[in-house]
């Protein structure tokens, strides 16, 4: 899967990694770790994006939650400490989306 560098193009790649390629149970261990950094890069990149692609953000966020069992076998990270940086904690459960949210 190629790597796009526009707002779109990391949406779409957020969205099958979530979407398909996290289904793939022969390959989760590397699509979680694919589509964990590719969060990473999209956060860094926040202020790229327009209203309607940050609604989508948060949908495929959702989706991402729910799969926390799935991206939970590469977790923890012992690198990552940053818990605004949910993603890399949802081996503690879906709720790590929520009370980020809250903050």
């Amino acid at each position: 899967m190629a790597y796009i560098d526009t707002p779109e193009g990391k949406l779409h790649q957020y969205e099958i990694y979530v979407t398909e390629a996290l289904d793939d149970l022969d390959r989760s261990d590397t699509n979680s770790l694919l589509a964990l950094t590719l969060r990473d890069d999209i956060e860094d990149h926040l202020g790229d994006f327009d209203p309607p692609g940050l609604g989508k953000l948060r949908n495929l966020d959702s989706i991402l939650a729910k799969k926390h069992e799935i991206v939970s076998e590469v977790l923890p990270n012992p690198a990552e400490t940053d818990r605004r940086r949910w993603w890399w904690f949802l081996h503690e459960g879906p709720h790590v989306r929520q009370e980020r949210q809250s903050a």
